[in-house]
């Protein structure tokens, strides 16, 4: 995988960072936490691996305060009813940011699980 992912302890760091967050996350102050995936993801760029845009744009969804932003939106008019007004507006649209880091979770899971195999450190079966 290159040498950014070498030992894998950014990567696991950056993991348990995003599994605390699933957990706890109740603020925008608590994204600091995500400076560890952001920091891997753009070592791996600058190293070369282009599948670390998937980590940084995930990240980046954190530099706006989204759920805020859309709400205001939808309180002002600019949200259409049609759509303000559905179960998946406040489960999915809404918290998007919490659905983020859910799948930046398992994108993290399969970065190490990739970074491991690479290393001939997964078992194998017979």
């Amino acid at each position: 995988m290159g040498s950014v992912e070498g030992g894998g302890e950014l990567l696991s760091l950056s993991m348990t960072a995003v599994a605390g967050l699933l957990v706890v996350y109740h603020r925008f102050y608590d994204g600091v936490a995500l400076l560890f995936p952001m920091a891997l993801g753009a070592a791996g760029l600058m190293a070369g691996a282009r599948r670390h845009w998937v980590t940084v744009a995930v990240c980046a969804l954190y530099l706006v305060p989204g759920p805020v932003a859309l709400v205001q939106f939808k309180a002002s008019g600019r949200v259409p009813s049609w759509i303000g007004e559905t179960w998946a507006w406040d489960r999915l649209i809404v918290a998007h940011q919490a659905w983020a880091l859910f799948g930046l979770m398992w994108w993290l899971v399969w970065l190490r699980w990739k970074c491991a195999k690479e290393a001939g450190l997964t078992r194998r079966s017979t």
